[in-house]
């Protein structure tokens, strides 16, 4: 469960750097914040998902 925590919170500030890069406003910054921690949240579920199937831990 802490992989996708710290997956999450990577694509969140991931999608704050390049808002803040492309001068995004507030706004901006929150949505890029929000959909790159929906994205990266459901690819590390996946990679989760893999890890337990394939029996790793």
């Amino acid at each position: 469960m802490l992989l996708i925590f710290i997956i999450m919170m990577l694509g969140s500030i991931l999608g704050y750097y390049l808002a803040k890069k492309r001068n995004g406003k507030l706004l901006d910054k929150l949505q890029y914040i929000t959909v790159f921690g929906i994205i990266f949240l459901l690819i590390s579920m996946i990679i989760q998902i893999i890890i337990m199937r394939s029996g790793i831990f």
